[in-house]
């Protein structure tokens, strides 16, 4: 954890450790260029993506097996088969771990098959398959619920200057922000 980002180890394929930011704010997730090169990773569509740098054209590759890593080990039951990232260049990204690269965006595609639980401070990330409403061991008082707008962004609903019910974005991967924390996004629509 650090500059208000999680990031996630994950074997591609049986090969890693690759670093990936933890992005609630991703639709879709995203893969290095050069990973996805270096690990021959198939093309199976070039289609646009909508973002907060505007509509770019990618390409979407196939990872056969996704599998995030505890200590080194991989996580089986957290493996995810079949994921279509899309390939960017994500070279510009840091990872504060030494001598990685930033490889990828874990996005919603993945996430929403999962229950998540976040701790800021000290910094936890915990992934788990949903076993009913409420995480097992979740503390009720600390749970927000939300739901994933077009099936693809987090939004959690919120309450702004103590009486506006609005849906708010919550996007934990937003590599621009120099916050300590989750960046919340409010829309020029919502704003309005």
């Amino acid at each position: 954890y650090e500059r208000g980002q999680f990031f996630l180890p994950l074997s591609l394929n049986g090969a890693g450790p690759h670093h990936f930011i933890f992005d609630t704010g991703a639709g879709v997730s995203a893969v290095d260029a050069k990973l996805a090169d270096a690990l021959g990773l198939p093309t199976i569509a070039h289609t646009e993506l909508a973002g907060t740098a505007g509509i770019l054209e990618v390409d979407q590759v196939r990872i056969a097996r996704i599998m995030p890593l505890c200590r080194g080990r991989g996580v089986a039951e957290l493996s995810w088969y079949g994921l279509t990232p899309t390939k960017q260049d994500l070279s510009a990204f840091d990872v504060p771990v030494a001598g990685a690269h930033e490889a990828g965006l874990l996005g919603n595609d993945y996430l929403q098959s999962f229950v998540v639980q976040l701790r800021f401070s000290p910094a936890l990330m915990e992934i788990s398959r949903p076993t009913g409403f409420t995480p097992a061991g979740a503390d009720p008082m600390r749970y927000i619920p939300f739901f994933l707008d077009n099936a693809t962004i987090v939004r959690v609903s919120g309450v702004l200057d103590g009486w506006m019910e609005v849906p708010l974005r919550l996007d934990t991967g937003s590599a621009t922000m120099t916050i300590d924390g989750p960046y919340v996004n409010v829309t020029t629509d919502m704003w309005q």
